[in-house]
Parts: structure tokens; sequence; C-alpha cells
């Protein structure tokens, strides 16, 4: 099930397409439904892997699947929190040693999501991390 799961992780986000397809994120999330015990930290190393790539593309892919999976289990939700210190940096590239890879487009809208994403983050379980 960890093999299938980096496997639909990994197509999902280098398949160079405008969002991830709601086939693909179904599946995830099945995936890790299907078990809550190891799925959510194969999916978090998997996830932080992506979100170092050298394309904003794929690194705004893994912040989607992030995103959906952040809301939906509690496990995924406490390993993500303690890595965010380095996926702040890794989505906004405000370090000047880590800057966001191209394209600027891509550079541009991801930086915008993850302020987005954070901010829902945020209101629905800021007291609770």
């Amino acid at each position: 099930a960890a093999t299938l799961l980096r496997k639909e992780i990994d197509r999902a986000v280098t398949a160079g397409q405008e969002g991830i397809s709601p086939a693909c994120l179904a599946s995830i999330k099945g995936l890790v439904r299907a078990d809550p015990v190891h799925a959510p930290k194969v999916a978090l190393e998997t996830l932080l892997l992506h979100l170092k790539a050298s394309h904003s593309q794929e690194r705004l892919g893994a912040l989607e699947i992030a995103d959906v999976l952040f809301q939906r289990s509690h496990p995924f939700r406490l390993g993500f929190v303690r890595q965010m210190d380095s996926v702040l940096i890794l989505a906004t590239g405000h370090s000047r040693e880590q800057p966001l890879p191209p394209p600027a487009k891509y550079a541009r809208k991801l930086r915008q999501e993850f302020c987005k994403v954070i901010t829902r983050w945020n209101d629905a379980f800021g007291a609770k991390h």
C-alpha cells in the first residue's frame, strides 16, 4: 500500500496538469484512509520530497494534496505541523539560500496558494495545533 501511495502522489504531482485530477485525489485519500497508521507518514514523506522539487508546478501539486490530507487526517496534520518551518521556506521562497524555482508563473501561484492554505488551516485548526 505504501508503494502504491507513493506512486499515486508521484504521478499526480508530475502530470503537468493545472491542479490535481479529482480521480487522483480520490485515490490518494482512499489509500490514506485505508491505512490511517502508516499511510499519513508515507504521504507526508513523499509530499515533502516534492516540495523540494526544482519546478514550482510540482511543488504546487504537492501543496494541493497536502491541503486535502491536512483537512482530513489528524496524523498527517501533526506530522505536517512539525515540518512547518521547512515547508514555509519551500512554499514561499523567503530564504536567500532557497528561492522558489521556475517557472515564475507557478512560483507566484505557489506563494499565493500557500498563504491561502495557511489561513484556512489556522481558521479551522489553529487553536488545536
